[in-house]
């Protein structure tokens, strides 16, 4: 199971932006941002500023949260939208 397939078992499933389904995904897990951000190697404060969407993340970041939270992640091609 990945990170959307647990959004669209959450309800979540019109969520587009990555970061989004992070705050989701991280608020669904029950850890305090005090527990995750030990887990993640990260700052705490770093990770409040992350939920209250005042700051974003890297890359190298969002992959500590995701594996800290036993998330899979995958990008899937869009269909193509057809015209007509």
């Amino acid at each position: 199971m990945n990170l959307f397939d647990n959004m669209a078992i959450l309800g979540y499933k019109d969520i587009m932006n990555i970061s989004e389904a992070l705050r989701k995904a991280i608020t669904e897990s029950g850890r305090s941002y005090n527990e995750l951000s030990i887990a993640a190697d990260t700052g705490r404060a770093q990770l409040g500023r992350f939920m209250s969407n005042k700051r974003g993340l890297n890359l190298t970041t969002a992959d500590q949260l995701v594996e800290a939270l036993e998330l899979d992640v995958r990008l899937v091609q869009r269909k193509a939208a057809r015209h007509g």
